[in-house]
Formats: structure tokens, C-alpha cells, sequence
């Protein structure tokens, strides 16, 4: 112990597992690829004795941090290619919680999780099948009898971002259902 300072105990696995999850990508690097797949690669390593609290803490993230919804759909991606089975927890999380973000009436949460869903597009971590469900379920809002203006143009809004986001995917693997998503959003 230095003069005038406290040992402070070394920081534990979970605390640096949760700090490296939310602090990835906040450096404006070049290197943020190399960084993506060295935390893929750390986080493996923890998946064992560590599952619960990777999870929890990227949804954490997802819901929150809406800039950065394509390094966490990367790392999701990263994630999915070495265990399926995480890759399918997470898909299936992402519903749960988005639907529980809509039941609670959470716009800045659901705003978060259309983002993640379609960077998992991105990052062929769902079918684009999925992706467009999500989109048309959000242009469906619109139709709804008596819907409020602002309701509607909120859920238009985000089939919007939505498009914004993984349009580039659908160009390539469903055109068609691109351009029908477009042409809808357009009514």
C-alpha cells in the first residue's frame, strides 16, 4: 500500500467481461474489427461459466446504446458463427424483449431492438425472412383501426430506420420483398 492510498482488490472477471461488452467500439479505431473479434474470441472463452451474464449484458447494450446496434449485431454475428447455440439464444432474447419493451411501451427501448434485429440481418445471424416480418409487422401499425397519427408515424419511423439499416442485405438476398417494403412505407 502506497502513502495516503487503499489497495483497491482487483477487478473480477465479471466486471471486466461486462466493461469490455459495453466499452467495445467506443474509440473512434481502425482496429475496431480486430477488437470485435478479439472479444468474440474472449467472450467463447467465458461462455461456459459466463453465459447468462454476456447475454444480459449485450441486450443491456442494445436497448441503450443505439449507436453502436452494428458493433453489438457484429459481435453477435462473431458470436453465432462459433456457437449456433448462443447465436440462437440471442435471436430468440431479442424477441422476448422486444416484445416485452412494446408491452411496456418503451419507445427508446423498441427503438434499440428494431436496430439490433436488423444488424442480425446484417450479420446473417436471422433469415431475411425474419428481418421483413419485423418491417411489415411495423408498416402493419399504420392500418390499425382509429391509430393515432402519432402512433402510426412512430412505427413507420422505425420500419424506416429498419430499412435504413439492413435495406443493403435485402437488395441482395429479397429484392422483391424489398421493393414491396418500400412501396409500403411509401403509402
Amino acid at each position: 500500500m502506497k502513502r495516503g492510498r487503499v489497495d483497491e482488490p482487483e477487478e473480477g472477471i465479471d466486471q471486466r467481461l461486462e466493461n469490455l461488452i459495453v466499452w467495445i467500439g467506443d474509440k473512434n479505431s481502425a482496429e475496431l474489427g480486430t477488437n470485435l473479434h478479439g472479444l468474440a474470441g474472449s467472450l467463447l472463452d467465458h461462455l461456459g461459466t459466463h453465459r447468462d451474464l454476456i447475454h444480459d449484458k449485450i441486450f443491456d447494450c442494445v436497448r441503450t446504446l443505439h449507436p453502436k446496434s452494428s458493433v453489438y449485431g457484429g459481435l453477435a454475428g462473431l458470436l453465432n458463427a462459433q456457437a449456433a447455440d448462443f447465436g440462437a439464444d440471442l435471436v430468440a432474447g431479442t424477441h422476448a424483449e422486444l416484445q416485452r419493451a412494446l408491452d411496456d411501451h418503451s419507445p427508446h427501448f423498441i427503438r434499440g431492438l428494431v436496430r439490433f434485429t436488423a444488424e442480425l440481418l446484417n450479420n446473417s445471424v436471422i433469415p431475411p425472412s425474419s428481418a421483413v416480418e419485423l418491417i411489415e409487422a411495423l408498416l402493419a401499425v399504420r392500418s390499425e383501426p382509429s391509430v393515432l397519427p402519432a402512433r402510426a408515424e412512430w412505427f413507420g419511423m422505425l420500419a424506416i430506420d429498419a430499412l435504413m439499416i439492413c435495406g443493403g442485405s435485402l437488395a441482395a438476398s429479397a429484392p422483391a420483398k424489398l421493393a414491396a417494403l418500400l412501396s409500403s412505407a411509401r403509402e
